[in-house]
């Protein structure tokens, strides 16, 4: 739009030195005619005058050095040849200005064809552009809800592999506490009965799960992580798109509007 705004200046400004110039010749065409009839008019009043000179007129005189034929004066093929020329010279001037103008309506349709025509593509575009801003704005906000929803989710199984591995160590406390009393059995009767075995194992399945438990808390965790930090971007993306939408909705459409109407009302 802008370069088809660039490219008219030009054209626009020669018509007008042309329209200007054509002025300029109109009225020296007139100032020749008015000062053409002027003269025609005096010439027309004194010779009238003279048809009505009578012998008994008032005003009568002799008249020193009339009796001649005046350096300045022109003969009749002259005047008439004069006349002639600004009539002709007017009317051409008359004729141009009529295809001039014929011209300036040409141009003046031409160039407002091309404005709007680049108005109305970019208009178009720029509609195009804030529907897929639009779009893509919904789809972020949809994403981000999900992205929510899955943290809350995420941050409730971290609370509940943290519990479950507090609710062992009672346990682990229970097994090692009686292992600490048996070992101080005396004698003979520190056997590695049973009851020993069940104990050792005992402690080593609590540690075990508690190590299962510890590894998805730290895969838990991570991925906690990666959530919050993908709900950052997610919030910048459609913070992001917000301010596209206000520029190219809000501003640039609303006041591309405003000046459609403003020159509409212009040329009512």
């Amino acid at each position: 739009e802008l370069a088809v705004a660039l490219n008219i200046q030009p054209i626009l400004q020669n018509t007008l030195d042309n329209t200007i110039e054509q002025i300029r010749l109109l009225r020296s065409s007139k100032k020749a005619l008015e000062k053409d009839l002027q003269n025609k008019t005096s010439a027309h009043l004194i010779d009238s005058q003279c048809t009505t000179l009578k012998t008994n007129s008032a005003g009568l005189g002799y008249h020193a050095d009339v009796a001649k034929i005046d350096t300045n004066s022109v003969t009749p093929e002259t005047w008439l040849k004069f006349s002639h020329k600004n009539i002709v010279k007017a009317e051409g001037e008359r004729v141009n200005s009529v295809a001039l103008r014929s011209h300036i309506e040409h141009v003046i349709n031409e160039t407002d064809k091309s404005l709007k025509a680049a108005d109305e593509k970019v208009d178009n575009a720029l509609a195009e552009r804030v529907g897929e801003t639009e779009a893509a704005r919904i789809y972020l906000d949809e994403q981000l809800a999900q992205v929510t929803g899955e943290i809350m989710q995420m941050e409730e199984n971290v609370n509940v592999l943290v519990d479950a591995i507090k609710r062992k160590y009672p346990n682990m406390q229970v097994a090692q506490t009686r292992l600490s009393y048996r070992s101080k059995r005396p004698d003979i009767e520190l056997c590695r009965d049973p009851v020993q075995y069940r104990l050792l194992d005992e402690v080593s399945e609590i540690n075990s799960s508690v190590d299962g438990l510890q590894q998805k808390l730290q895969e838990s965790q991570a991925s906690l992580k990666n959530l919050r930090r993908h709900q950052l971007a997610l919030d910048d993306e459609i913070s992001i798109k917000a301010k596209t939408l206000s520029i190219d909705r809000d501003f640039c459409l609303r006041l591309r509007y405003e000046l459609s109407q403003k020159l509409a009302n212009r040329y009512l």
